[in-house]
C-alpha cells in the first residue's frame, strides 16, 4: 500500500508522484479535480511498476470512471486537499486493481500449466495411441490420391488432348483416329479427374483443420461416394477401350503418332495408363480396412469408417467381377466359334452361360452290348455339361447333359457296383478314378474318368457345387426363404416354433439371445474354417433328415458366438431373394431419400405392412425385433442400431443386379434397416 501525505508536494522517495506532468506542481495552485485525480492514479500506477506511460494513463482513466460520480459537483474550484476521502477511494481502487492483477497473473500461470499438461497428454496419446497410425494411413491415402491424379492428368495432357487434335484429321490421306475411337479409348477420364481433384481438396481441408488429431476421414469418403458413380461408364467401356487401342496400334499411321507422343511424354504408356483407374477404388478399400482396424470402436468416426470401408470393398468387388465377366464374355465368344455349326442344342445360347471348366475326359459308352472307352472333350457350364468329339479344328457336341436332374457318384465301390462286375472298369487299367453321372431316371449312366487326380478333383468340385444349387431339397444355405419354411412346416407355417420363421433362423437367434453382451457380436469376424464347418454341419444334418430343435441346438452348442453370428449373416446374404424382395428395392431406396423422419418411417411402414409377401414379413419382423434387443445392449456389445444396420443392410435390401450406382447406394439401405430396427414395434 502506498501512503501519500501531501499529494501536491514533490517527494524525494521512491514512490514520488509527479502530478503536474513535466512542468512540475505548485503547492498553492488549485487544479481541476478530475485532472488531479487522474494524474494521481496514473503516477501511483507508474510507481507500482507499470513503465509504459500510455498504458498507465489508460488504467488511470478506467479507474476514474468508477469513482467520478462521487466527486462530480464537488470538484470545481475547490482545492484538492479538501477531497481526502476521494484520494483514499482512489488508493483503494489502485490496491484492488493490483490485487486483481496478482490474481490474474496466478490464473494465467495455472492456465499455462494446465495447457502444458493437456498438450503433453495429447502428445502422449498421439505417440502411443491410434492417432499416429491413423495419420500414417491418411498420409498414404493423400499421397496415393496425388499420384493417381497426376497419372490421370498425364493421360489427358500427353495423349487425350494431342490425339483430340488428330481426330478426323488426315495423315497421308487417311484418318489417324476418329472421334468415336477417341471416345472408346478415353471414355469419361476427364470427369474422373475432376471428381478426384475434389476428393483431394476435401482431404487437404480436413488435414488443415484437424491435424494431428484427425477426425472425419470416414465422413469425407461417405460424402464423396456418390460421385464415384462416374466409374460405371469407364468400367463398362474398358474392354472396348483395350480392343480399340490394340487395333489402332497395329495401324502404321496411328502407331507413328502414338510412338511420338509416348517418347515426348516420358510416361508408362497409354496401355498402362488406361488400366490405372480400375485400381484406385481397391486402394481405398484396402486403406479404409486398415483405418478401421487401428480405430478404437469408441472413437466418433469408427462407424463412418466401417460404412465407407464396406462401400468401397463392395464397389471394388463389383469392378473386379465386371472385369472378369467382360473377360469371360470374350472367352465365350471364342468358345462359340469352336463348335461345329448345328451341333449345339436348339436355343442353347453360349453367351448367356458361365464357363467353369473345360478339358479332356474319358467316357465309357455302350456299343452293340459292349462297353468301349472313348476320348472326349468337355465344357462345364453353370447348368450344362457338353461332351464333344474333335472335328477338324472344331468340336462337335455329342452329348448334352442338363445337370438339373442329375446325380453324381464319386465313391469307387459304389461306382463299381453300379457298373457291374463285367464292366470295362474292372479290366481297363487306364480308366482310373472313375465317377458316374446319372442324367435322368431310366436313362443310361455316364461313366467318366480323368486320369490326373488333380484334374478329376478340379471337375468334381464345381460339378458337385452346381448339383447342390440345383437340388435345394436338402440344402440350408442358398435356398429361397419360402422353401426353408415349407420344408420345416409343410403346408402349415403356423405350426413352427415362431410361425413363418425358418427353424434354423429361429434357433440361431435364440442361441445369440443368451450372448447379447458379447463385444462386437456382429462386428467381429470369425475364422473362415469355423464358418465353413458350421455350414457343413447344417447341410449334413439337413441331408440326413428334417432339421429339428434338438439337432440344431446340438450344432449351435459346438461353436462360439461370433461363428453363429456370422452364420446368421451368411444365411441371410445367401437367400436368392432377400428379405426385402427385389421388386420393393426401388421403393425402399425412395424412402431413404426422404428428409423428414416421420415421412420416411410412415412410408417404410406402409411397404412392410402392405407389400411384403408371407414368410418375408414374419421373418423380417423376427430379425428386427432381435436386432433391437441387441442394440439395447450397446453399452456392453458396442453394437448400436446404426452399427447393426451397416452389418445387415446389404443382406436385407439389395438390387437384382449390382452396378456401381447401386453399390454406392448401400448407405440408403442402411438408413432403411436402421429405421426398421428402431421402430420395429410399430412397423410390423
Amino acid at each position: 500500500r502506498i501512503t501519500i501525505k501531501n499529494p501536491f508536494v514533490k517527494s524525494t522517495s521512491s514512490t514520488s508522484l509527479n502530478l503536474a506532468g513535466s512542468q512540475g506542481a505548485t503547492q498553492s495552485k488549485s487544479f481541476d479535480a478530475t485532472t488531479v485525480y487522474t494524474r494521481i492514479v496514473s503516477s501511483v500506477i507508474k510507481a507500482m511498476g507499470v513503465d509504459e506511460s500510455d498504458r498507465a494513463d489508460k488504467m488511470a482513466k478506467d479507474i476514474m470512471t468508477r469513482i467520478e460520480s462521487e466527486t462530480r459537483g464537488k470538484r470545481a474550484g475547490i482545492p484538492f486537499s479538501s477531497h481526502q476521502s476521494a484520494v483514499e477511494n482512489i488508493m483503494n481502487e489502485c490496491n484492488n486493481f493490483m490485487e486483481y492483477q496478482d490474481e490474474y497473473k496466478r490464473t494465467v500461470i495455472v492456465q499455462r500449466l494446465a495447457r502444458r499438461f493437456v498438450t503433453r497428454r495429447r502428445a502422449k496419446r498421439y505417440r502411443e495411441g491410434a492417432y499416429r497410425d491413423r495419420n500414417a494411413i491418411f498420409q498414404i491415402i493423400m499421397k496415393s490420391e496425388q499420384t493417381y491424379i497426376q497419372n490421370l492428368n498425364t493421360m489427358i495432357k500427353n495423349y487425350l488432348i494431342p490425339l483430340r487434335s488428330h481426330a478426323n484429321s488426315r495423315h497421308f490421306g487417311a484418318a489417324v483416329i476418329s472421334s468415336k475411337e477417341l471416345e472408346h479409348i478415353f471414355s469419361n477420364v476427364e470427369e474422373i479427374a475432376r471428381v478426384h481433384a475434389d476428393i483431394l481438396k476435401s482431404f487437404q481441408e480436413l488435414a488443415d483443420k484437424e491435424w494431428p488429431f484427425l477426425r472425419g476421414i470416414g465422413e469425407v469418403f461417405l460424402s464423396k461416394a456418390s460421385a464415384l458413380a462416374v466409374y460405371g461408364e469407364y468400367l463398362s467401356n474398358f474392354k472396348t477401350a483395350q480392343g480399340t487401342l490394340n487395333r489402332l496400334l497395329k495401324e502404321a499411321k496411328f502407331s507413328q503418332v502414338y510412338d511420338k507422343l509416348s517418347a515426348e511424354g516420358n510416361d508408362p504408356g497409354l496401355i498402362s495408363l488406361i488400366s490405372i483407374p480400375l485400381n484406385q477404388i481397391g486402394h481405398y478399400s484396402m486403406q479404409l480396412a486398415r483405418l478401421v482396424k487401428v480405430t478404437p470402436p469408441h472413437m466418433a468416426d469408427h462407424y463412418a469408417l466401417e460404412s465407407a470401408a464396406s462401400i468401397m470393398t463392395d464397389t471394388y468387388n463389383l469392378i473386379t467381377q465386371a472385369i472378369t465377366d467382360s473377360s469371360d464374355k470374350a472367352d465365350l465368344l471364342e468358345i462359340q466359334k469352336r463348335f461345329v455349326d448345328g451341333s449345339l442344342p436348339p436355343s442353347f445360347d453360349v453367351l448367356s452361360k458361365t464357363i467353369l471348366m473345360k478339358g479332356p475326359i474319358n467316357i465309357i459308352v455302350q456299343h452293340h452290348k459292349k462297353q468301349r472307352r472313348m476320348e472326349y472333350y468337355y465344357y462345364l457350364f453353370s447348368d450344362v455339361l457338353l461332351l464333344c468329339k474333335p472335328h477338324r479344328s472344331q468340336y462337335k457336341v455329342k452329348e448334352t447333359v442338363y445337370l438339373k436332374d442329375c446325380d453324381l457318384e464319386v465313391d469307387s465301390l459304389a461306382v463299381a457296383k453300379l457298373c457291374g462286375q463285367n464292366s470295362i472298369l474292372m479290366t481297363d487299367i487306364t480308366f482310373t478314378n472313375p465317377f458316374i453321372i446319372t442324367p435322368a431316371p431310366k436313362t443310361p449312366i455316364l461313366i467318366l474318368s480323368i486320369q490326373d487326380p488333380q484334374g478329376r478333383d478340379a471337375l468334381i468340385t464345381p460339378l458337385q457345387n452346381i448339383l447342390n444349387v440345383l437340388h435345394p431339397n436338402t440344402k440350408v444355405f442358398g435356398v429361397q426363404l419360402v422353401d426353408l419354411i415349407r420344408r420345416d412346416a409343410g403346408d402349415n407355417p403356423a405350426s413352427l416354433e415362431f410361425p413363418g420363421v425358418p427353424l434354423v433362423v429361429a434357433r440361431m437367434v435364440l442361441r445369440l439371445l443368451d450372448l447379447l453382451d458379447t463385444d462386437g457380436i456382429f462386428r467381429i469376424s470369425c475364422k473362415q474354417q469355423d464358418l465353413t464347418a458350421l455350414k457343413d454341419d447344417l447341410e449334413l444334418a439337413s441331408a440326413a433328415g428334417p432339421l429339428t430343435t434338438s439337432n440344431l441346438d446340438a450344432i449351435m452348442s459346438k461353436y462360439e458366438v461370433h461363428v453363429i453370428a456370422n452364420g446368421l449373416k451368411t444365411l441371410m446374404r445367401d437367400f436368392p431373394e432377400p428379405l426385402i424382395p427385389f421388386s420393393l428395392y426401388d421403393s425402399m431406396m425412395s424412402c431413404a431419400d426422404m428428409v423428414a423422419d416421420f415421412e420416411r418411417t410412415h412410408h417404410i411402414t406402409e411397404i412392410v405392412k402392405e407389400k411384403l409377401p408371407p414368410g418375408h414379413k414374419e421373418t423380417l419382423r423376427f430379425i428386427m425385433r432381435f436386432l433391437n434387443r441387441v442394440a439395447q445392449h450397446a453399452k456392453q456389445n458396442r453394437m448400436t442400431s446404426s452399427n447393426l444396420a451397416t452389418v445387415f443392410g446389404p443382406n436385407i435390401i439389395r438390387p437384382y443386379v449390382y452396378t456401381i450406382e447401386t453399390t454406392l447406394s448401400i448407405p440408403k439401405a442402411n438408413i432403411v434397416v436402421e429405421e426398421m430396427i428402431s421402430h420395429h414395434d410399430t412397423m410390423f
